[in-house]
């Protein structure tokens, strides 16, 4: 899918980890709160297993109750916002600062607070 760009998300979690020692590589994965197969985008399970079988991803691929989600925000050190065509607002803002977390965005306008 374009909008969200996973492909490329995949691709620089993988230059990420290609920059790693093994034991950082070993406590690193990505967890993405997407569909791991779209009709109308891309196949992430082979994607995954052509491009970089060896890091760790993990799909989240059903709705889930805020406390859930939640938990999601708690597990990870990064969120990342990957809709390149959303803006970052203040619910972007408000989940960083509130969970004490960066976000990484595409460079996009910001919506003032």
């Amino acid at each position: 899918i374009r909008r969200k760009m996973t492909g490329d998300v995949v691709l620089a979690f993988k230059t990420f980890c290609d920059m790693l020692t093994e034991d950082e590589k070993d406590k690193c994965a990505l967890l993405m709160h997407t569909q791991p197969i779209d009709e109308n985008g891309t196949h992430l399970p082979n994607l995954i297993r052509d491009l970089c079988p060896e890091v760790k991803v993990y799909f989240s691929d059903k709705k889930l109750e805020p406390k859930h989600l939640n938990h999601l925000y708690n597990m990870a050190d990064v969120t990342i916002n990957i809709a390149s065509n959303d803006v970052i607002n203040k619910n972007h803002i408000n989940l960083s600062l509130l969970y004490m977390k960066p976000i990484m965005a595409k460079n996009n306008d910001i919506i003032p607070i």
